[in-house]
């Protein structure tokens, strides 16, 4: 291990999750940003004094509305209040997307304008791809690109400005995410999870992997992460025991951009859950190719009641050819089948909008969907995230300044862009909305209790058009 020097002077690091800014039509949520806990953690084991500060959390329900966009979280004056109680020598702010610059930089500047001499940085996703014109910002002394828990040891140490690459460490060396220094009851209480329709009350989540060992044109994951790393299973379920034991935590979103690529750390992992008697769900997606009968059922066992199917496409030419997604499509059906058998609801994700996908293609997968009896489904249209392949292909071509992910943005060659926006909204609405029809107790405890113990009832129609 490592040894830390006691006599060294400790550094005063603020770390800052910054207002969120989303459509109007988006279902606010509210998560433990991990990413600056996770380095807030490295930091502390490192000797240093870290404070965090989720503006989410903290100003949820402060709203400022503007068009078609919502921005909630903690005013200027009150972040200004934070930084001036903690006088921080560096303060950090995490930028996941390019929607969310405005804001990061509102918090730097809010920062450099109480103290012109603190050190100041931002990191995250957006940073990393547009890092060239950020460092040119006088409101950021450094800019990280990638993962940043070594990247701080640098700054720390040599305040050292411009671009800062490190290579990604070894998460195992990494301690668990400081969430001790963040407002936990706070997020329990609002209970606006990663998994919105949660029937369960203390809901947090979890990361047990970086990376991905595939590249999908639309991810922007392996440009951030890297390969694919796994937490050590004994480390992954002592971080659950520790949630279990400190928070009274009784569901788990497991958050991971491939959970089960290590087939045999994943039922570690599930032997572990099986015995903590928790609940869980992965509502971001799961590796469908990487799952098997016997793996579900132990995850049933492990206390696994909602899985997402990231499917994207029904037509194996277009996952090969366009999305170049690893993945069989013949598995799926089966697949959904054992998990329905077992108890486990499947919801779906897929794709719409790619530029060479036809409007039959669109609707072929809509009639998929209900043919495999996916309990719920998202219909997405595609986006071209910064670090994307599919980013990289047409940012001379499309205006990306200012994201939004329910509208079309790519040129289609058969459809104009409020075509492909009416037709996922109707594919949306549709195909939840049968769920009714399909399964009308599962219907009345997922949406309308969802909306009469989060919204209001009167919010219930709105549900069906994004999950």
């Amino acid at each position: 291990m490592e040894r830390i020097n006691r006599n060294r002077k400790k550094t005063k690091v603020m770390l800052v999750f910054p207002p969120f800014s989303q459509p109007v039509a988006s279902k606010k949520r509210c998560l433990v940003p991990l990413g600056i806990a996770y380095i807030g953690a490295h930091l502390r084991e490192k000797g240093h004094e870290v404070k965090l500060l989720d503006c989410v959390v903290e100003g949820y329900h402060d709203e400022r509305v503007s068009g078609n966009k919502r921005t909630f979280g903690l005013s200027p004056l009150k972040i200004n209040r934070e930084i001036a109680e903690f006088e921080p020598d560096i303060l950090g702010v995490s930028c996941l997307m390019t929607v969310q610059e405005q804001n990061a930089l509102n918090v730097l500047k809010t920062a450099k304008i109480h103290n012109p001499h603190v050190h100041t940085v931002i990191g995250g996703c957006h940073a990393s791809v547009f890092y060239k014109r950020l460092k040119k910002n006088p409101l950021i002394d450094t800019v990280v690109v990638g993962e940043g828990e070594k990247a701080f040891e640098e700054i720390i140490d040599k305040r050292r400005k411009g671009v800062i690459k490190r290579c990604p460490m070894d998460i195992n060396k990494i301690p668990p995410p400081a969430r001790d220094l963040l407002p936990i009851e706070k997020y329990l209480e609002i209970n606006m999870p990663e998994n919105i329709f949660s029937p369960n009350k203390r809901v947090t989540q979890m990361v047990t992997s970086r990376g991905c060992p595939f590249h999908c044109v639309f991810c922007a994951t392996t440009n951030f992460h890297g390969k694919w790393r796994g937490t050590k299973a004994e480390k992954v379920i002592q971080e659950a025991e520790g949630l279990v034991d400190n928070y009274n935590i009784d569901e788990i979103n497991i958050i991971d951009e491939n959970l089960v690529f290590d087939k045999n750390r994943t039922k570690e992992i599930m032997k572990g859950f099986k015995k903590l008697d928790i609940a869980w769900s992965n509502p971001g997606g799961i590796w469908i190719q990487g799952l098997d009968n016997g793996l579900l059922t132990l995850m049933k066992e492990a206390g696994c009641y909602q899985l997402t199917f990231p499917v994207e496409s029904s037509n194996p030419k277009i996952l090969k050819e366009v999305i170049r997604k690893p993945l069989d499509i013949k598995v799926v059906k089966p697949l959904v089948k054992h998990s329905h058998k077992i108890g486990i609801d499947i919801h779906a994700f897929f794709v719409c909008g790619f530029p060479q996908q036809s409007k039959q293609d669109m609707i072929n997968d809509f009639n998929y969907a209900k043919e495999v009896g996916f309990d719920s489904a998202s219909f997405h249209i595609i986006t071209p995230l910064p670090g994307s392949e599919i980013y990289e292909k047409y940012k001379d071509k499309v205006d990306l300044k200012n994201i939004d992910y329910t509208k079309a943005t790519l040129p289609h060659p058969e459809l104009s862009p409020e075509e492909i926006e009416d037709l996922v909204k109707e594919f949306n609405i549709k195909f939840n909305k049968s769920y009714f029809w399909r399964h009308p107790m599962k219907f009345m405890k997922k949406y309308v209790g969802t909306s009469m113990k989060k919204y209001s009832i009167w919010d219930l129609p709105k549900m069906f058009e994004r999950q």
